[in-house]
């Protein structure tokens, strides 16, 4: 079976969702109190996925035509320069 532009941007979408789900559920954990070092990794992990699956939506849309408007642009420009630097555990 081939892909399709469809079957990449439906891919795409579903990976963000997956992973802001994953993020979401961290992050009200740790709002509610139930926490400890390994779930702030998970969540530090958690929001890094979100960024990565969201540069990949906007790959997968810009190979299909999409223009980004010059605000989106700069954002990605500046998530995907984030991803790229070295990074230290914060705690």
């Amino acid at each position: 079976m081939t892909r399709t532009d469809e079957d990449d941007l439906h891919d795409a979408i579903w990976a963000l969702h997956d992973a802001l789900q994953r993020r979401d559920g961290i992050e009200a954990r740790l709002r509610s109190g139930d926490a400890d070092l390994a779930l702030y990794d998970r969540g530090l992990a958690a929001a890094e996925a979100v960024v990565h699956a969201r540069l990949a939506l906007f790959r997968v849309l810009v190979t299909q035509g999409w223009t980004p408007p010059p605000t989106v642009a700069t954002q990605v420009h500046l998530d995907a320069h984030l991803m790229r630097e070295p990074s230290e555990h914060l705690l």
